[in-house]
């Protein structure tokens, strides 16, 4: 960091870029802060070194935001960080995909028609090929439908295409599912069932063992739906979110909704609301954790990580039975929202745009990115003060994030820009 720049933005800010170095002392401001190192003027130097000295609980205030505390050591561990350790061009990506069990093979859906393979060992794009049939309409979501990766699916108008790697020219099955655009679509871990939602409302899901359409789910959303994420541990299960600020849990086997929520009516919530909390993304946990499977994150338009607990809202049904009116909906729907991550716990400041769980250095954790260029990541096991890991801040928007396999700590990034880059949790 520039102290200089850090001078005009306040001794606070210089305070938390200085507590981040390791093991990082009071006796640190006399050997960090040379005033021939960083050549100010010696006066400059005081004033800084003097009111960094004072700011002792601004320091440590900034030590919480970066790492928890260790109280059997009795000092201030640093947090985790996040450090580019790739970048593959790859101009005018959409989303990414990565396959369960092949930690280097990236897919991408891209804006100018096509779609892309990428190695991120080498740094390398080592497929790309047209897709919708070299109309030019944008690939709008890729999902690989088996775990090693030799399958990709891509959402191109209203049609899924499926495309086997080794012959990516043309498409080895098309499903032909929606009259509008479809913007996302999600393989089922087990590789069995594929999701779509599109922007009349409606959630779609395809047998791909019989390669033949299995469901259509209606009646849910008012507005365009935009993200849809099946439910690992309930294998019958999809839940979806949607521009009419509505996040849904489908049974898939019968096209029926199990539950509703309406994003911004939870308890607690401020209403200094400028942008409408319309789900972007969601993302549910593929864990053993019977407490972290669970929950939904879900990304809001409004700058909040939203957490739900969707097994609670079962829960509410059976003790309340046929005596359910609007406040006991209410008070249901309370007892689901577990996090509210905003502004006020250290989370975005403008809308939120992808989640996604990942097992990073051994612990399952959150992933958020937003239109605010940063990145954070949340500890959903602790509590709500207290689940901001680390941020990170990006030079562009975020558009997608992907984590790498369960036993690294990499984390793919695809923002507005030309570039797909690879993070290692550190």
């Amino acid at each position: 960091m520039d102290i200089r720049d850090g001078f005009r933005l306040g001794t606070e800010a210089i305070a938390r870029e200085l507590c981040t170095y390791p093991r990082f002392t009071r006796r640190a401001y006399s050997s960090y802060l040379d005033p021939k190192a960083i050549q100010l003027p010696r006066t400059m130097f005081l004033v800084i070194a003097c009111e960094a000295m004072l700011f002792t609980s601004s320091i440590r205030r900034a030590c919480l935001q970066v790492g928890p505390r260790n109280e059997a050591l009795g000092n201030w561990e640093v947090g985790m960080a996040l450090r580019q350790v790739g970048r593959v061009r790859c101009e005018g990506t959409n989303a990414i995909c990565k396959p369960r069990e092949c930690g280097w093979k990236v897919g991408c859906a891209m804006d100018e028609g096509s779609a892309a393979v990428l190695d991120a060992r080498v740094g390398e794009c080592v497929a790309k090929w047209s897709v919708g049939g070299g109309t030019g309409r944008a690939a709008a979501s890729v999902a690989f439908q088996d775990e090693l990766g030799e399958t990709l699916c891509v959402a191109v108008g209203g049609d899924v295409e499926v495309y086997e790697l080794r012959k990516a020219q043309e498409p080895i099955q098309t499903y032909a599912l929606s009259t509008e655009e479809i913007n996302q679509v999600v393989v089922q871990n087990r590789g069995k069932f594929l999701a779509a939602a599109d922007d009349l409302g409606l959630v779609h899901v395809v047998d791909l063992e019989i390669q033949k359409k299995f469901k259509t789910m209606r009646g849910g959303h008012q507005n365009m739906c935009s993200t849809v994420a099946f439910r690992p541990r309930r294998s019958w299960e999809v839940v979806s979110g949607g521009m009419d600020c509505r996040l849904l849990r489908w049974d898939f086997s019968r096209g029926t909704p199990k539950g509703a929520w309406e994003m911004g009516s939870e308890a607690g919530e401020s209403g200094k609301v400028f942008n409408p909390p319309m789900v972007h993304s969601v993302a549910v946990a593929d864990t053993e954790d019977s407490g972290l499977s669970r929950l939904t994150a879900v990304a809001r338009g409004d700058g909040v990580v939203g957490v739900y607990d969707l097994e609670a809202e079962a829960t509410t049904k059976r003790l309340t039975g046929r005596s359910r009116n609007r406040n006991t909906d209410r008070q249901a729907q309370n007892s689901t929202c577990k996090m509210l991550l905003g502004q006020d716990r250290g989370g975005h400041r403008s809308a939120v745009a992808h989640v996604t769980f990942g097992h990073f250095l051994g612990r399952c954790l959150l992933a958020s990115g937003g239109n605010d260029r940063r990145i954070v990541l949340w500890d959903l096991s602790k509590s709500e003060s207290e689940a901001k890991v680390l941020e990170h801040n990006n030079k562009r928007k975020i558009n997608w994030l992907c984590p790498g396999d369960k036993s690294g700590s990499c984390l793919y990034v695809c923002d507005v820009g030309d570039d797909v880059f690879v993070y290692d949790i550190q």
